[in-house]
């Protein structure tokens, strides 16, 4: 008697395990399809998104990355008064598009960086022994 008790609760236990697995399996395969188009949406928000990159205030020149909805950036300098500009450095030709691949790698133009680290308002990224961190511009 006391054995087939045993049992019984043993296989409700076993039943009720097997379901939260499923179901912990199901939440984990939904999360990493929906994390791409949430990566998306956190680097170039509904059309584009404007980061400082390793902001600091008492620079005349702010260097930034603008990221556009259609996988184009383009690297832009921000004056004291506001004015955006192209970047321009004529012995560095970056190619204008980025591409996310797997859930942690963004190229642009061509260099892969590691994603460290993503949230709405900070985007750190590595490249080697290199630390890029971008601040989201308040527009």
């Amino acid at each position: 008697m006391a054995k087939s008790i045993f049992h019984n609760i043993l296989r409700e236990v076993m039943k009720s395990h097997s379901r939260l697995i499923t179901l912990v399996v199901m939440a984990l395969v939904a999360f990493s399809c929906a994390e791409e188009r949430d990566l998306t949406d956190l680097i170039c928000g509904d059309n584009s998104k404007l980061w400082y990159v390793n902001f600091d205030a008492r620079d005349k020149l702010q260097m930034c990355f603008y990221f556009n909805r259609d996988r184009t950036w383009k690297i832009l300098e921000r004056d004291l008064q506001g004015n955006l500009s192209k970047y321009e450095q004529h012995d560095h030709l970056w190619p204008e598009y980025w591409i996310l691949k797997d859930d942690s790698v963004i190229s642009l133009g061509g260099t892969e960086y590691k994603i460290h680290e993503v949230n709405p308002s900070l985007l750190i990224l590595h490249v080697d022994t290199t630390k890029i961190t971008l601040q989201l511009v308040n527009q």
